[in-house]
């Protein structure tokens, strides 16, 4: 009996958190930092939910309370991290599509320290991309070497080319880009591009985002709670400001990149209120883009305003060319 109250008492405990962790959507990390980290135990606390919530049933322990509380976590959580859309959507023969691709390529650093340059262009290459946000180019990169790798793409943007730097932001095009602005952090220059992209004499804004690292990585154990607590207060100020911009656009929008927090969390609230997700719309099966981790986070997004595109496809590949994987989308532009 004593185990089986116990039991009783986990299973409170995981359906409070993950109601609380909904919560993480609208309260900033700033007022309320822990409902982050409830959001980012998610994909444990629902596991441990459904298992208590099986034997405590078996055992016919179960009450109304105990059930009710998880299955609001659960209900409202997967969703956002798991589609079933078996059927591909069917558009018509006249239907537009941009074919987008957003990937963080980990410093064109594949397996033992090899470029990937070449393989990560092959990929986008045969995947006919049209568009490709990348993130973490280095340097090196620069736009001739860029262009030559991606012969698809003869429009290119970079963030940062005349600083040394690992975190820059590019944006391939098939489509003539031009640049609107970068939006700087102190503890992340240059976070999110701003381009314009004539489609066939339509302007539609591209933005390319890398949000502060969360250094699950690069944090030893010490200090690996206070630095990811301390990035979670840095989006905060970048998704914030991002928002505002978003406010002041009225043309076709797509904003994609690695935003380094998963669906629970300020940063996907905020910006999911304003866009629409792709997968959400056309994803199929578990989402997840980081490999690491066991392969249980989706932390890099494809987002459109919902009134000038739909999503039709959307998918992941598992190419090893990062701790990333890359995220393909197909947008219908639905013409008035």
């Amino acid at each position: 009996m004593k185990f089986i109250k116990i039991q009783q008492i986990f299973l409170f405990l995981c359906g409070l958190i993950s109601i609380l962790a909904i919560l993480a959507w609208w309260i900033p990390p700033s007022e309320f930092l822990i409902l982050q980290w409830f959001g980012l135990l998610m994909p444990f606390i629902t596991a441990i939910s459904f298992v208590l919530l099986l034997l405590t049933g078996l055992r016919r322990k179960l009450n109304y309370i105990l059930l009710i509380t998880n299955l609001i976590g659960i209900v409202f959580y997967w969703p956002l991290v798991f589609q079933w859309s078996p059927l591909s959507k069917r558009t018509s023969q006249n239907s537009q599509l941009l074919k987008i691709a957003s990937y963080n390529v980990h410093n064109m650093q594949a397996e033992y320290g090899l470029s990937s340059l070449d393989r990560v262009a092959e990929f986008i290459n045969e995947e006919r991309i049209e568009i490709v946000c990348l993130q973490e180019v280095p340097s090196e990169y620069n736009s001739s070497i860029l262009m030559n790798a991606f012969k698809l793409m003869p429009y290119i943007l970079i963030s940062e080319d005349e600083v040394d730097s690992d975190s820059r932001l590019v944006i391939l095009s098939k489509y003539p880009l031009k640049s609107l602005r970068t939006l700087s952090h102190i503890y992340r220059p240059h976070y999110a591009l701003f381009a314009d992209l004539d489609y066939k004499g339509e302007s539609v804004k591209i933005i390319n985002c890398h949000l502060q690292t969360t250094n699950w990585n690069q944090s030893n154990n010490v200090d690996l709670i206070s630095r990811v607590s301390d990035n979670y207060l840095k989006r905060e100020i970048q998704t914030n400001t991002i928002k505002n911009m978003l406010s002041n656009i009225s043309d076709p929008l797509i904003l994609a990149g690695d935003f380094n927090d998963p669906p629970l969390s300020y940063t996907y609230g905020v910006l999911s209120s304003e866009l629409e997700d792709s997968f959400l719309k056309a994803g199929n099966g578990y989402g997840s883009t980081y490999r690491y981790l066991g392969g249980i986070y989706r932390i890099d997004y494809v987002f459109f305003d919902k009134k000038n595109f739909k999503a039709v496809s959307y998918r992941t590949v598992n190419v090893k060319y990062s701790d990333h994987l890359p995220v393909l989308v197909d947008l219908m532009i639905i013409n008035e």
